[in-house]
């Protein structure tokens, strides 16, 4: 599902390198956005996509090498965006509208917000990385389309396997669409359900990421402020995000309650 233009290093990844932050007091501190992203096989997934690094960091400046993996995690993360998109065209031809709605939510919006930002990602890599703050400010607004996502996702699931277990033509179709697609990553077959919770796990490592750039940055860089100030953003909206979410689960209650 990858764009052949996307400048991917398939072996890079920025997570290897990020397990000192579990004692970052900034990230920890903050209540853990959604709790179901933290059970250890919904974790595995994740690293399935997105493999960890085994070799010591390279001798390259650190600021740089933190930015060149989130450019590179971020155009995967768009192919997998990408190939959510693949199930949804020929299943839209045997589905509703509604059930469309309910299993791809707006993934349509996050793939549109995450292609914008990639651009501006690589826009400030044949800049050097001197701005990287600007390319988060640009998506600052897109990000909330993650409390609709993430407060959906498990009626997303399971309605998939409650159209799984009835629908003969469904499980064909999805299962057409997972042996169809490369896995340029992991090599391993995707399902549908595998890459719906990506998005849920990609926005939770955003602070991560830009808390290892304000750590790398020299804070008499012109963009150190710029970062620091990003990062409250992220962690802002990540609040903001689960309050959305407990908002929606509640109205859930309440309308099972009523029914």
């Amino acid at each position: 599902p990858f764009d052949d233009n996307l400048e991917i290093e398939k072996e890079e990844d920025i997570y290897g390198n990020l397990e000192d932050l579990a004692d970052t007091t900034e990230i920890i501190d903050q209540e853990p956005v959604y709790d179901v992203v933290y059970d250890d096989v919904n974790d595995k997934i994740y690293d399935t996509f997105f493999p960890r690094r085994d070799e010591e960091a390279p001798k390259k400046e650190k600021r740089m090498y933190v930015f060149e993996e989130l450019c590179n995690t971020e155009a995967h993360y768009v192919g997998y965006l990408r190939a959510i998109i693949k199930f949804m065209e020929p299943l839209q031809n045997i589905i509703t509208h509604q059930e469309s709605c309910m299993i791809f939510i707006n993934v349509k919006d996050l793939l549109a917000a995450h292609e914008k930002f990639l651009d501006h990602l690589l826009t400030a890599k044949r800049n050097n990385g001197v701005e990287i703050s600007a390319c988060f400010q640009a998506i600052r607004n897109d990000l909330f389309h993650y409390g609709e996502y993430c407060s959906k996702y498990m009626n997303a699931i399971n309605k998939i396997d409650v159209m799984t277990q009835k629908r003969y033509d469904f499980r064909i179709v999805i299962d057409a669409v997972a042996d169809g697609i490369d896995d340029q990553l992991s090599s391993k077959r995707c399902s549908l359900k595998e890459l719906l919770i990506l998005p849920m796990q990609r926005v939770l490592r955003y602070p991560l990421l830009v808390s290892e750039l304000v750590k790398s940055t020299p804070s008499t860089h012109s963009d150190y402020a710029n970062l620091q100030n990003t990062l409250m953003v992220l962690q802002d909206i990540a609040q903001c995000i689960n309050e959305i979410k407990r908002d929606n689960e509640d109205l859930a209650v309440l309308d099972q309650l009523n029914s």
